[in-house]
């Protein structure tokens, strides 16, 4: 009756409902695929994190001999690990991928994250120290992770490439550097999760929007919602059971097609046969004008995130460089890179800039979001030269020590002998991103500017950030 799916930058069609893999594996994700398949689904979605694509391409397979169907009718879909997040990583784990999957291309492929972690083996997927801290691979450059991925797209081994979990600024920075343009940006999106500005700014850019966690991952989390107040489960939600009475459907039938018809692509998950084929019995009727504006009012913001925790702990988790940066500058880059979406900020007390940088802290978002702004963003502070996490803010020089600190700042900063576990940090100004570049090739030093550059854009002067180990 209306359209079934909506067609990319590069022209090819993708199906506006898919099957969701994650969390499924076994004999239990195999009869889910083939339920879907079976009720009509074409396009199914998966990633390498997972762990299940193996049993997604052997179900795939089979269905498609047992039927007929070409391979091309199934749209598939998998994504880059986080620690796949480097030079060589998105062809290296896409045809791992591929292996799996049983298939010579995917339809689309996915940066699952805007953050790397370092690993020391390709199964190790969320790796931690021996404190059980996240390996975060804080060198991760989301613009080289792009070219790489344009790389996979020129091969042939993606039709499509995209990105997940990326806020407007990340994706900004992707399309202002990017040759082939991302296709579909995967997120958190449902009724109490509606993100109206990463709407507007997809809209914009024609990139289309896949909606995971639908109906708000119900099995997932104890509590109803993550976020002050609670918001209640989203297939309870009066609205939505309202209009389902309406048209004599299920209140899923009508979250799914609340999404598709703004032409957001969405992937909810079961492993019930029968709620697999009622989740895409949504073709038959259609949402009035009311409704929609009815279903749109019950969007409650940062509220509404089931994963929140989560991603603002990692997946918003980039570092800031700040050393040798004062006055005024570190207020307003942590302002400005909290209002963004970023939640950890890197400072050291032989920055000197530690005030400025709390000052940021405190006024981000304004007195309305600073008890939340406080209560999820992590800092990470530095003893002097030594690589430590603390929240021990006692050793930072007061503001009036600072030409009694700066004196002894080269006993401080040099590493005793024979010790090359510390770094030598200086800071120096550049005139443009080509003089640091120079500067690199002509000393042995380790060029960090490049990736201060990309992170932050409001300075309108590249810094060199170096160190000798």
């Amino acid at each position: 009756m209306f359209g079934r799916h909506t067609v990319l930058r590069t022209g090819q069609h993708m199906p506006l409902l898919g099957l969701g893999c994650s969390r499924m594996d076994g004999e239990e994700l195999s009869a889910a695929i083939n339920a879907a398949l079976d009720a009509g689904y074409r396009l199914v979605d998966t990633a390498y994190v997972y762990g299940n694509e193996g049993v997604v391409g052997k179900a795939l397979h089979r269905w498609l001999e047992r039927t007929g169907t070409p391979r091309e009718d199934v749209f598939v879909v998998t994504k880059l690990p986080s620690i796949g997040m480097h030079a060589g990583g998105p062809e290296k784990f896409l045809k791992k991928s591929l292996d799996q999957l049983r298939l010579d291309y995917v339809d689309l492929y996915l940066v699952h994250t805007p953050f790397g972690y370092k690993a020391e083996s390709d199964t190790d997927i969320f790796p931690r120290d021996d404190k059980g801290r996240p390996c975060m691979d804080y060198a991760t450059d989301i613009i080289s992770v792009w070219k790489e991925m344009e790389k996979v797209a020129k091969a042939g081994l993606a039709k499509n490439i995209g990105v997940s979990n990326f806020n407007i600024k990340q994706m900004r920075k992707v399309i202002a550097n990017a040759t082939i343009l991302p296709a579909v940006l995967q997120v958190e999106l449902n009724l109490y999760l509606q993100q109206p500005q990463v709407q507007e700014y997809c809209r914009e850019q024609n990139i289309v929007i896949t909606a995971y966690a639908p109906f708000a991952s119900p099995g997932r989390f104890n509590s109803p919602c993550d976020g002050d107040g609670g918001c209640g489960w989203v297939l309870e939600d009066p609205v939505a059971r309202l209009v389902a009475e309406n048209h004599s459907v299920t209140p899923a039938q009508v979250l799914l097609r609340f999404l598709v018809q703004q032409n957001i692509a969405t992937i909810p998950k079961s492993v019930n046969p029968t709620r697999i084929a009622q989740n895409f019995d949504i073709w038959g009727f259609k949402l009035t004008e009311t409704e929609m504006e009815a279903l749109k009012s019950r969007d409650k913001g940062e509220a509404g995130r089931r994963f929140g925790t989560y991603f603002s702990s990692f997946f918003k988790c980039f570092i800031n460089l700040l050393s040798k940066i004062n006055g005024r500058e570190p207020f307003a880059a942590v302002e400005a890179d909290s209002e963004a979406g970023y939640r950890c900020v890197d400072t050291a007390c032989h920055y000197l800039n530690e005030a400025q940088v709390g000052e940021g802290m405190q006024r981000c978002g304004g007195a309305a979001k600073r008890a939340k702004a406080k209560a999820d963003q992590k800092v990470l502070q530095k003893l002097r030269n030594i690589y430590e996490l603390t929240s021990d803010k006692n050793n930072s020089p007061a503001t009036d020590d600072k030409e009694k600190y700066d004196s002894n700042r080269s006993d401080v900063c040099q590493p005793s002998a024979g010790d090359s576990s510390q770094l030598v940090v200086s800071a120096e100004a550049c005139s443009s991103h080509d003089e640091c570049a120079n500067r690199s090739q002509q000393q042995p030093w380790r060029l960090a500017s490049e990736y201060f550059r990309r992170t932050s854009l409001q300075y309108n002067q590249a810094w060199c950030v170096t160190g000798r180990v």
